[in-house]
């Protein structure tokens, strides 16, 4: 808006002691990669002053504060939702528009993401929280989701057979893990609907559908992930990793900008485009274009697991390694001979449904 882009312009005159036309910034900065400007103008003041301020970089009309602490700006959410900020092709599909519905508190965002629909709601509907009391988990789990992290759900709506709901799981957790990754965030993913960075978990996903008949017509994607809240463990905060500026020596201040999340808000807008591009992707190249980009990240493949009935009456212990995912995707394993971690050629490859086997943490 004008009062923006007026004071982009007083910025960057206090900043560097020249005008500047705002026509010639804006340029300057698509030509070096940087979608953002209010972005790159609190990274540049902040590499000038040689500080480390905390998670307010998405808006220079923001104040810097305890990120556990400053309630998220949903507006400045909106703002940056209207921006591009992957260079992930989806598709040639226009894209859908977020409406995005902010709350304090809630008890679940994908319960009221639901009755919002119900309401007249369209696909890009989004329910975000800064706080949840009853979030929901894989096999119907419940837990407080305290403030600082990241708690949003997402409406699709994708009109396929039912049978196939579980393309919807793989696109949209390949999506959120390529973005985060495009910030240099090392994100993985762990089978069935976990974001992991190393061994810890990031974050989470769950999928849940309304059919008619055997149509699939309505799906609301959760999505919680760790930002600046308390964490168990086996648990990972992405403050705490996320790579933050240092100040520039003198031969790197007119070099490129690296684009990074430093702020809640950030965060929220990047993982929905993300979900976005992967099920864009999904709708016009189909989920085989995915399926080898999703197994890539796949965090544990060529892992040795047992099987369920392992070491059961009757049934000695019974191994298998990872192979990867199917298209809806179950789990698929290679039996494997226990006494030389060798697969069985005679034995055909297996699929595991979530729920018929943990892949669990170091430590729980």
């Amino acid at each position: 808006n004008r009062n923006l882009e007026n004071r982009h312009s007083t910025i960057i005159s206090e900043m560097t002691g020249t005008k500047v036309p705002k026509s010639l910034f804006h340029l300057a900065l698509k030509r070096r990669g940087y979608q953002a400007p209010e972005l790159f103008l609190y990274d540049r003041w902040r590499s000038l002053n040689g500080a480390r301020v905390s998670a307010c970089r998405s808006s220079m009309l923001s104040d810097c504060s305890d990120p556990t602490t400053r309630p998220p700006n949903w507006e400045v959410l909106q703002a940056l939702l209207q921006r591009p900020l992957l260079p992930i092709q989806g598709s040639a599909l226009p894209p859908f528009q977020f409406e995005v519905h902010g709350f304090d508190r809630l008890a679940s965002t994908n319960q009221t993401l639901w009755q919002l629909l119900q309401q007249a709601g369209e696909e890009g509907m989004v329910a975000i929280a800064q706080q949840q009391t009853a979030g929901k988990g894989q096999w119907g789990r419940q837990w407080q989701s305290a403030p600082g992290g990241l708690y949003l759900s997402i409406a699709l709506c994708p009109d396929l057979e039912a049978s196939r709901a579980g393309e919807l799981m793989v696109c949209s957790a390949w999506g959120i893990a390529e973005a985060l990754r495009y910030y240099h965030l090392p994100v993985a993913l762990k089978w069935p609907n976990d974001l992991v960075i190393g061994s810890r978990k990031l974050g989470g996903i769950l999928l849940e559908t309304r059919i008619r008949g055997d149509r699939l017509q309505q799906a609301v994607v959760g999505v919680g992930i760790n930002w600046a809240n308390p964490v168990p463990p086996t648990g990972i905060s992405l403050y705490a990793v996320a790579p933050q500026p240092s100040p520039p020596s003198a031969s790197q201040r007119d070099a490129p900008l690296t684009p990074q999340i430093s702020s809640l808000e950030m965060l929220a807008a990047v993982t929905l485009q993300g979900i976005r591009a992967g099920y864009q992707r999904w709708q016009s190249q189909g989920i085989g274009s995915i399926l080898p980009a999703y197994e890539a990240l796949l965090s544990g493949l060529g892992r040795i697991i047992p099987l369920p009935g392992s070491g059961q009456q009757g049934k000695g212990p019974q191994q298998g390694k990872i192979a990867g995912i199917t298209p809806i995707g179950q789990l698929r394993v290679h039996p494997i001979n226990p006494d030389q971690a060798t697969a069985e050629p005679d034995q055909p490859e297996i699929t595991l449904n979530p729920g018929e086997i943990r892949l669990g943490y170091a430590g729980e």
